[in-house]
C-alpha cells in the first residue's frame, strides 16, 4: 500500500497535504477525491495558519465538511481522519 501511495502521489503531481487528503478520502471510497482534494487544498492556501489558530481550523473544517456532504454516512469520520494526519505532518 505504500509503494501504491507513492507511485499515485509522483504521478498527481499536487501539494503533499493535498495528496494526502486525496489518499484518505479514496480510500473511505469517496468518490472524485482528486477534484475533492485540490479544491480543499485551496482553502489551506487560503487559511495558512489552520494548525495554530482555531479561526482557521474551522474555516478548515467547514471546506472539508462542504467538499464530502454527498457522503454523509462518511463525512465525519473521514474528516476528523484527514484533520488528525495532517496536524501530525
Amino acid at each position: 500500500e505504500m509503494n501504491e501511495a507513492r507511485t499515485d502521489e509522483e504521478s498527481k503531481g499536487i501539494p503533499k497535504e493535498a495528496f494526502t487528503i486525496y489518499w484518505i478520502m479514496k480510500q473511505n471510497g469517496i468518490e472524485k477525491p482528486e477534484d475533492k482534494a485540490v479544491e480543499v487544498s485551496k482553502v489551506m492556501d487560503v487559511y495558512k495558519h489552520w494548525k495554530t489558530s482555531k479561526q482557521h481550523e474551522a474555516e478548515m473544517r467547514k471546506a472539508l465538511y462542504k467538499t464530502l456532504i454527498d457522503s454523509k454516512d462518511k463525512m465525519m469520520d473521514v474528516v476528523k481522519q484527514i484533520m488528525k494526519v495532517l496536524k501530525e505532518e
